[in-house]
């Protein structure tokens, strides 16, 4: 964000979110978009439509930043054992390896 108080009432609000223990219905809602396939001479399967998922992009982007946040809280705790290296930011084997 170019503006710094956009990114703070951002985090503000993601804040408020996880301190509420809340997370509002609007996040939880999605929007299906079926495109039936071309040159198809009856409609009768499911696998003759592509089906597009769509879901709220700020609700994406807080659940990202939520789930970053666990991971860092579970690393600095030792939550985690020392032996766990995939999927985990700076646990890789590469940087086991270092």
């Amino acid at each position: 964000m170019k503006d710094d108080r956009y990114l703070l009432n951002f985090i503000n609000i993601i804040n408020i979110y996880i301190n509420l223990s809340h997370w509002p219905l609007y996040f939880k809602t999605s929007l299906l978009i079926i495109i039936p396939k071309t040159n198809e001479l009856t409609y009768n399967f499911s696998k003759i439509f592509h089906l597009i998922v769509l879901f709220n992009i700020l609700g994406k982007l807080i659940e990202k930043i939520i789930g970053e946040r666990l991971q860092r809280q579970s690393i600095t705790l030792n939550f985690v054992h020392s032996n766990q290296l995939g999927k985990l930011k700076q646990c890789s084997t590469t940087d086991a390896g270092v």
